[in-house]
């Protein structure tokens, strides 16, 4: 999709489409579905009648929307979009070109990677996927902690362009952001904690919070996809299919610690309360606080054995990551 001159750009593209696809799904939605939301800003505005009972988009009509959105775009890139083949950079067929990723993540380099990819989102699994919802528990609306995002947007849309300037997208810094990660997670746990004794302050810590995880965040997500292009640019006859090769890795490792980490939160959990929803009289244990610490540990042990091997794939040659294309069927029959 960009031109030569510009292809080193692909990982910065990447990491700002997903945030503007992150704010439009979860904002953006949660924004025009809430009915209060919607009376104090948006009816007034296009000069509709308030209406208690529902929002303007309902969940049917926000996936029918993007649904046909996606399919337009996709057919409009199809017609508009032209590659230009060569004989270089041609895949005979579909057989080659997945009996080369096969070659490929048989790799010891690509093995390595896939390791890393698969356990790094151990240490903050519990802050990433379970904080929201404890706060929301114990007294934060969803829709307050949605509206932070807004704020966070330009910054995390001007991370990815500062970190590729600055030569930050790089897997030195991005061990460095790993270990702020981690104590984000630590702080969240505290935050929540702390949202029983000053609700106020809780919030106002928490989007201070936002801030830093989202640099953190944006920076981690733009050097691995930068590490990303630099080996798929050692295969451009698959280049492609190795890019989302280690993107269906890299998020299968971000999403088994998410139902690991809330069944661990349940079972660790004895908390009884006489009354839930202002959380008072309570007996017992919310799991929360010990699973966020033993994930946060995880995490500090992870960083401890698995940095020497990030440095590893880091300073890797470039040969590591280039494989001999499969013969094509055609040539191995004769």
């Amino acid at each position: 999709m960009l031109s030569k001159e510009n292809v080193e750009l692909g990982s910065t593209c990447n990491t700002i489409g997903q945030n503007l696809g992150y704010f439009i799904s979860f904002v953006g939605f949660l924004a025009f579905n809430n009915p209060e939301v919607c009376n104090s800003y948006f009816r007034p505005l296009l000069g509709k009648d308030a209406d208690a009972e529902v929002g303007m988009v309902s969940l049917g009509d926000f996936f029918t929307f993007f649904g046909i959105a996606m399919a337009v775009t996709t057919c409009l890139v199809a017609l508009f979009k032209k590659e230009r083949a060569t004989a270089s950079d041609e895949v005979e067929n579909m057989t080659n070109a997945y009996g080369s990723m096969y070659t490929a993540a048989k790799q010891p380099m690509v093995q390595k990677l896939f390791l890393v990819l698969l356990t790094y989102r151990v240490g903050f699994a519990v802050a990433d996927n379970v904080t929201h919802l404890k706060m929301i528990e114990y007294g934060f609306k969803k829709e307050r902690i949605a509206m932070v995002t807004p704020l966070l947007l330009p910054l995390s849309l001007i991370t990815p362009v500062l970190a590729k300037r600055s030569g930050a997208a790089s897997l030195t810094v991005w061990l460095s952001s790993y270990k702020w990660r981690l104590l984000i997670g630590a702080i969240d746990a505290g935050i929540v904690y702390y949202i029983g004794i000053d609700m106020d302050t809780a919030f106002y810590m928490f989007v201070a919070l936002s801030i830093v995880w989202t640099t953190v965040s944006s920076i981690m997500f733009t050097a691995q996809m930068e590490f990303f292009a630099k080996a798929a640019a050692e295969n451009p006859t698959i280049g492609g299919t190795y890019m989302t090769l280690l993107n269906t890795v890299a998020n299968l490792g971000g999403s088994w610690p998410q139902p690991v980490a809330l069944w661990c939160v349940g079972k660790f959990t004895t908390l009884a309360c006489a009354n839930e929803d202002a959380k008072t009289g309570c007996t017992g244990m919310d799991g929360f606080y010990p699973v966020a610490f033993i994930f946060t540990l995880l995490g500090g042990l992870w960083i401890a054995f698995m940095a020497s091997t990030v440095r590893e794939l880091r300073d890797a040659p470039a040969s590591s990551w280039r494989l001999k294309q499969l013969k094509s069927t055609a040539e191995k029959s004769q």
